[in-house]
């Protein structure tokens, strides 16, 4: 499909302008062993809430990733628990809980090697995407 142009933006196959494709792509961050969120996190996260309450048909996929510290019985549970940290929150904030879809990816995609505390502490993530099941 081609992009239909609004103004100066173009608009994608889900109806979103590049603005809003950026706000979808920005990455919330953990401490160690954490599924806290940081106010920071949170400032990211009212930025997604607002794009999902323009596109009420919009479904956002949440998916927790840790780094390679602890093992599978540990980091799939901490990348989940990260996935719904966000959905709980999200949804406090009045996104219908069906349009959030947690998942984790654990400690299998790392956006740097895990070779230095501070590449780990880039590879504790949740990443968010549309979800178009």
């Amino acid at each position: 499909t081609n992009p239909v142009i609004s103004g100066q933006s173009e608009i994608d196959e889900d109806g979103l302008i590049e603005k809003e494709r950026d706000v979808l792509k920005e990455r919330i961050f953990f401490d160690k062993n954490s599924s806290m969120l940081h106010p920071g996190s949170k400032v990211i996260l009212d930025k997604k809430v607002n794009l999902l309450n323009q596109h009420p048909d919009l479904r956002l996929r949440i998916i927790g990733n840790t780094c390679d510290l602890g093992n599978e019985k540990i980091n799939i549970p901490l990348g989940l628990k990260r996935a719904n940290a966000v959905k709980e929150y999200m949804n406090e904030k009045g996104i219908d809980e069906q349009r959030l879809v947690p998942a984790t990816q654990a400690n299998y995609d790392p956006l740097l090697p895990n070779t230095t505390e501070d590449n780990r502490a880039i590879n504790r993530r949740c990443d968010f995407e549309l979800d178009r099941r």
